[in-house]
């Protein structure tokens, strides 16, 4: 038999162990899914980075192979011309002065490496032959060299003397700093590190990613390496002799939300096997020191159960009173009448008339209890409101109201009334639909859906006021991507006779694209959207409507539009996205309205073309002058763009949580709080 101590110390023992044993099984199992996941990023990530280190070494070479067409370098190969006589023509004439500024290292090979004349070598470095033979086999090649502990970009490109036969080869070479890692580091969509003998040499991306990428250059470089907390990992690859390019990932939201979820299961073991051990604990503690049944004595072992007054058999009783139980509080009565109220659960009126529900009068608007004013607009103010039902529901909107000075201005209130029949037209998960209009009084308002979330322009702006660079290139095309989706669907959309509306947007800016906290991105205002038969609120020839920062030359003339004008001013957010200002500078009105009505000039085409690849092809079509030479439809605009092979949603809710979180959890907060406060007031008035 156990002895009543053993028995209690098992009773406060074995729960605790089976606690351990748990939250050490799934440490176990929780390290392996976190690991294989972090794996797994980091191998994305290592292989965007050698994409884009692809894309710039293929750049070089491409310059090369221009380069190697210029007449006065062919006119050296073709008459064979000394050492000397080509290093003066290199350094000095205006036929290579183009390629001098862009590429410090430069020079020709002629006569298989017999003749070498090369200007601005690296003290020490020597011409590196195995490139120079690659591209007389091939025509052409590029690789990253290592001149003296600084890696360089080079590319190299056979020289083909007319007439003559006579073949050399054009090497050009630049070095891989900060500044072109940078851009490197915007494509791949993480930091990178540059290494030489173990030493950093270039870093780029955000502050944080860049120290801990810093920490790691003294780890082994054959396989990937994880952080401390278990949330970012890295990896280092040789891309020249000595030198190695350290890639950053971050955990997924999967992979930390599983880690979160396996932690709170660990706590909830502890907690539920901690308070079953104190229980099982004190009631064997309580059975040790219980009195006997026979004058403080414990029966004798083998003896009958004790008898109840009328001599029956306890142990056959369906209600057993053991020696004790007087000691034992008694059980409360049952509750009578109606059930009590879940704490918190509150019964919001059926309806909000705001005379005597307890409410604010001057927050009450017909249907609608108005939480927080968002903006005031050119003709209306915005609010957060809440509408309430029966059971218990509310829900939160948005809430647009006229303003009350325009309340008689008819072609503002019809521009309002067409904003809302369009916005019920078009039912589309990446549009903000309206779910309501009416007039309260002589005030027409409309509601649509809230979104927990920051408009595109608020989350590029934010980007580069904490992490001091744009919107990655990945999270920027995806924005695009579901845009252009939403487009698609607008632009073709019918009316009830099945004729194409011919719908036009007019509007597409940062500030109308909205991104969730969930990574959703939702186009929203169709306040001055084209479509024929519009009545009033159509603009009359001549008259321009619209943000004219991203506008498009035929709109910013009063021309007519198309589904074309919304796909150029897309491609305008896109370059406000990736090079952190928008194309056209200025704060006059009127000289914005010249450069919208142009289209992209010599200075704003110069700058396009120097955007990192797929962007730079992409909008060198998408912001033609001339709309017979853009993308013909979002549907081929959408096609464009690259197949997107990580999870740019996921991504995308990330960096938006790690922006904004702080005041999308207040944002939300208030709005519980509003919401409380105002059923409260008015059950307490009902």
């Amino acid at each position: 038999m156990i002895r009543p101590a053993v028995r209690t110390l098992a009773a406060f023992v074995l729960p605790l162990g089976f606690a351990f044993a748990s939250w050490t099984a799934l440490r176990v199992s929780n390290d392996s899914e976190v690991r294989a996941d972090l794996e797994k990023r980091i191998r994305e990530v290592q292989g965007a980075s050698r994409a884009v280190l692809k894309e710039a070494l293929e750049r070089t070479e491409k310059a090369a192979t221009v380069a190697a067409s210029v007449p006065g370098l062919q006119s050296h190969v073709q008459y064979g011309s000394d050492r000397a006589t080509i290093l003066d023509g290199l350094s000095t004439e205006d036929w290579w002065r183009e390629v001098r500024g862009r590429f410090p290292v430069s020079g020709l090979v002629v006569a298989d490496l017999r003749t070498v004349a090369v200007v601005g070598l690296p003290a020490g470095a020597s011409v590196p032959e195995a490139l120079v033979r690659a591209a007389q086999e091939s025509r052409k090649a590029s690789a990253v060299l290592n001149f003296g502990g600084q890696p360089y970009l080079a590319g190299a490109s056979e020289v083909r003397a007319p007439g003559t036969g006579a073949v050399g080869v054009v090497l050009l070479a630049r070095p891989l700093d900060a500044a072109t890692l940078e851009g490197l580091a915007r494509a791949a969509g993480g930091a990178l590190l540059l290494t030489s003998a173990g030493k950093p040499v270039a870093a780029a991306g955000p502050p944080q990613e860049k120290g801990r990428l810093a920490s790691m250059v003294d780890r082994p470089t054959d396989h990937w390496v994880a952080g401390a907390d278990g949330t970012w990992a890295a990896a280092g690859e040789a891309i020249a002799p000595e030198i190695f390019l350290w890639s950053y990932a971050g955990a997924s939201a999967t992979g930390l939300a599983s880690a979160m979820v396996d932690r709170r299961i660990g706590q909830g073991i502890w907690v539920a096997c901690a308070l079953l051990s104190l229980g099982l604990g004190l009631f064997a503690l309580r059975r040790q020191r219980r009195p006997a049944v026979e004058a403080g004595s414990s029966p004798p072992l083998g003896a009958a159960p004790p008898k109840t007054p009328a001599g029956d058999d306890v142990s056959n009783s369906r209600t057993r009173v053991w020696p004790g139980a007087q000691d034992l509080p008694e059980v409360a009565p049952p509750l009578t009448g109606p059930p009590p109220q879940a704490n918190g659960a509150l019964t919001p009126p059926r309806s909000i008339s705001g005379v005597g529900s307890g409410l604010n009068p001057d927050r009450v608007f017909g249907p609608y209890y108005l939480l927080d004013k968002l903006a005031t607009g050119g003709m209306g103010e915005v609010f957060t409101a809440v509408a309430f039902g029966a059971e218990g529901f509310k829900r939160v909107f948005v809430v647009k109201r006229l303003r009350p000075e325009f309340s008689e201005n008819q072609d503002l209130i019809d521009q309002f009334i067409n904003e809302a029949r369009l916005g019920a037209a078009l039912v589309h998960s990446n549009i903000i639909p309206i779910f309501d209009f009416g007039k309260v009084g002589d005030r027409y308002y409309l509601a649509e859906e809230y979104i927990l979330g920051r408009n595109l322009e608020s989350i590029v702006s934010r980007c580069l006021e904490v992490e001091q660079r744009p919107l990655p290139m990945e999270l920027t095309l995806f924005v695009v991507h579901e845009t252009l989706k939403a487009l698609a669907y607008a632009h073709s959309r019918a009316n009830d006779s099945g004729t194409p509306m011919g719908l036009v947007h007019r509007d597409i800016s940062p500030s109308n694209i909205m991104v969730s906290g969930r990574g959703e991105v939702k186009l929203l205002d169709f306040g001055i959207a084209k479509q024929p038969g519009g009545g009033a609120a159509q603009t009359r020839h001549g008259v321009v409507k619209g943000n004219m920062t991203y506008m498009a030359p035929e709109q910013a003339r009063g021309l007519p539009v198309d589904a074309r004008t919304d796909l150029f001013s897309l491609g305008l957010v896109i370059y406000r996205c990736l090079n952190g200002r928008p194309l056209y500078h200025g704060t006059e009105l009127h000289h914005l309205l010249l450069k919208a009505a142009d289209g992209p000039g010599e200075e704003e085409w110069s700058r396009i073309q120097a955007m990192p690849e797929p962007a730079g092809v992409i909008l060198a079509k998408a912001l033609q002058p001339d709309p017979s030479m853009r993308f013909g439809s979002a549907e081929e605009f959408a096609a464009a763009i690259p197949h997107l092979t990580r999870s740019p949603a996921a991504n995308l809710s990330n960096l938006v949580q790690a922006l904004f979180a702080d005041e999308l959890r207040r944002e939300q907060q208030q709005i519980n709080a509003a919401i409380s406060t105002a059923a409260r007031r008015a059950v307490s008035a009902s």
